[in-house]
């Protein structure tokens, strides 16, 4: 059909069909969908064609309204509908028609020149058939086709035949298209891809009477992306596993494990100094020491063992089915590979060290984040023991000279609320008056005495929830101990406050205290993702008098995005920040725009961790509120 003529030829049955007042619009535009057919139009073509038409009555918009009426667009919409409708009906009569052969011709040279192999099941007679093509597609011979719907499914590979099956059923029961990808078992070994398409044709009673289809080979293009996806997942310096390589290798492992219960560990490698292999010789030779390091480490695991390099110079080794006690010849062995052979051709004196953690893999460690958190913990601090060493992460925790504290342990100790007890540091104005007392947790769990180590490892065992509500509780009823009058600071991390009721925190507060004289500091030693999802909560304690405070500010995750949504009433500027300030005009310079935002709202600031007079005049000078530090005593009970 001249393009010329489609946006006229289009209007006109349209404007036909909307007028009738019989309302034969469904008729008229399958009518014009076979005219379509009949006259040649291709199906790429057509939506070139209706575009065209509809460019035309858009740009004419007006008009069209004031001759067809308002709705015409939803009449234009149902007209296109039963137009592709009456297209499509077309070429399926051409299909079922085998004696005209025009129009079988026609379909012949253009599942040809596509290279598609066609299929049609009878539902009713249970009768299949597939042309030629299909048959070559399926490795089908002469003497052998496949000649009906049994023989096809014993040719689609076993893993394949349910989904087929399922996907047929939804076609049949629910009308829902057949688009799927399936795999051949081939006569003479091998596999080819098959994509198959389908529709159902249903009789005069609406009834589902005939699948039609089509396949064709997409063998070549899944081999592509098999390739494609195997690069993804390999260190293109090294050949390993990367950590996207790593993580599907542990989810096979993972699920390996559900089924057999059996034990896994990981081996994180770190190599000691390799920058100075970089700085000294330059990165080409660096870069050959990590190929040999690749080359060595693989050498000395099992074929069935999983390595990847994760970082510059760190590895990780999953070892499925292996014991504790097994893994630990296994570390050494690849700890000796490492140190002890040469690893620069050029360079034969040349050494390197490395340090390893061991971590046994939980049940539900199916993340390689699950393993890294761990084996990272357990390699750090095996470092802070000397390089060169091999550790398990049950071995590290120590609390005397006597006994190391499992993993499992420090968790059970952590579970139970006498672990934990307070602390308070004061809080003094500039001018050295105090005006209250920040609260601190404690652990006594003597694997955990340090602050630092106490919620860096409840943040990487994933029980930060759990450990700060019962260091929140600790802290408020600690609050008892001191004058009525005294400003009370205690702090609580951004997961817990989103994710607990405001009134349950609120009732943690001695009911016996001026709810006016408390502080809650949001701590973001923790990352505060969306300071949006703290909002109900913040008006929920405001309302009942508490003030709100953002901790670790200037440090830490703190963004202003927190600080410009909350508006707290108290802004706690972090160490990093104040410390050396008197020596420091950039920190200085930071300190002054941080705090002329604060006022904005009327917010006031304490700046924590002063250790020097210095710094305090420095303070006093930018206008600082109040102050805390070891200057001014260090926390007691």
């Amino acid at each position: 059909m001249p393009k010329a003529l489609a946006a006229k030829e289009y209007f006109d049955s349209l404007s036909r069909a909307i007028l009738d007042e019989e309302g034969m619009v469904g008729q008229a535009a399958q009518a014009l969908g076979r005219r379509l057919a009949l006259a040649g139009l291709e199906a790429s073509d057509l939506g070139a064609w209706l575009r065209q038409a509809e460019l035309v009555m858009e740009k004419q918009a007006e008009a069209v309204a004031t001759e067809l009426g308002a709705d015409w667009q939803t009449q234009a919409a149902l007209f296109q509908a039963e137009l592709l409708l009456g297209y499509a009906a077309h070429w399926q009569e051409a299909w079922h028609s085998m004696h005209a052969d025009d129009s079988q011709a026609r379909l012949g040279v253009i599942l040809e020149a596509a290279d598609l192999g066609t299929w049609s099941y009878d539902l009713g007679r249970r009768h299949f058939h597939g042309d030629g093509r299909f048959q070559v597609l399926h490795g089908a011979s002469i003497g052998q086709p496949v000649a009906t719907r049994e023989e096809w499914l014993k040719r689609i590979h076993p893993a394949d035949v349910e989904r087929f099956l399922r996907a047929s059923l939804a076609l049949v029961s629910e009308g829902t298209p057949l688009d799927m990808e399936y795999r051949i078992l081939m006569p003479h070994g091998g596999i080819r891809d098959i994509q198959v398409q389908a529709s159902l044709l249903r009789d005069s009673q609406d009834r589902p009477a005939t699948l039609f289809g089509v396949c064709v080979d997409i063998s070549a293009r899944c081999r592509a992306q098999r390739e494609l996806e195997e690069l993804s997942q390999r260190d293109p310096l090294t050949g390993m596993l990367n950590r996207r390589g790593l993580s599907s290798s542990l989810k096979r492992e993972a699920n390996r494990r559900r089924r057999t219960r059996s034990e896994m560990q990981a081996l994180f490698i770190d190599l000691d100094d390799f920058k100075k292999i970089n700085d000294v010789y330059g990165h080409s030779i660096g870069d050959e020491v990590l190929r040999r390091i690749s080359t060595l480490i693989r050498g000395t695991v099992r074929a069935s063992d999983h390595v990847a390099r994760i970082g510059g110079d760190e590895f990780l080794i999953i070892l499925p089915s292996t014991t504790r006690e097994e893994a630990r010849p296994v570390a050494d062995k690849v700890h000796r590979a490492i140190v002890e052979s040469p690893i620069a051709e050029r360079f034969p004196h040349l050494r390197v060290g490395a340090s390893v953690g061991m971590v046994s893999a939980a049940q539900d460690d199916e993340m390689v984040q699950d393993l890294l958190v761990r084996t990272e913990r357990a390699l750090h601090s095996a470092k802070r023991l000397g390089k060169g060493q091999i550790f398990h992460e049950n071995n590290l925790f120590r609390g005397d000279e006597d006994r190391a504290m499992s993993f499992t342990e420090i968790l059970a100790e952590l579970h139970q609320p006498s672990t934990y007890f307070a602390v308070r540091q004061v809080l003094v104005t500039t001018k050295g008056e105090t005006f209250g007392y920040e609260f601190l947790t404690r652990s006594r769990c003597r694997a955990l005495d340090s602050p630092a180590d106490f919620l860096r490892f409840a943040l990487d065992a994933g029980v930060a929830g759990e450990v700060d509500l019962h260091a929140f509780r600790t802290c408020c009823e600690a609050t008892r101990l001191v004058e009525a009058n005294m400003h009370c600071h205690v702090n609580i991390l951004p997961s817990t406050l989103e994710k607990h009721d405001p009134e349950e925190l609120l009732a943690l507060l001695p009911a016996e205290r001026d709810y006016n004289n408390y502080c809650i500091e949001i701590s973001e030693q923790e990352p505060m993702h969306d300071p949006r999802r703290l909002l109900d909560q913040v008006k929920f304690l405001r309302e009942a008098g508490v003030r709100i405070g953002l901790d670790d500010v200037g440090h830490g995750h703190s963004s202003l995005e927190a600080l410009l949504l909350l508006e707290p009433e108290v802004v706690k500027i972090d160490r990093q920040l104040v410390h050396g300030i008197s020596r420091d005009g950039q920190r200085r310079r930071a300190l002054s725009n941080l705090l002329k935002i604060v006022t904005t709202w009327g917010g006031a600031a304490i700046a924590e961790g002063i250790e020097e007079e210095a710094d305090l005049y420095v303070l006093q000078e930018l206008g600082v509120d109040w102050v805390q530090g070891f200057l001014f005593g260090r926390p007691a009970r």
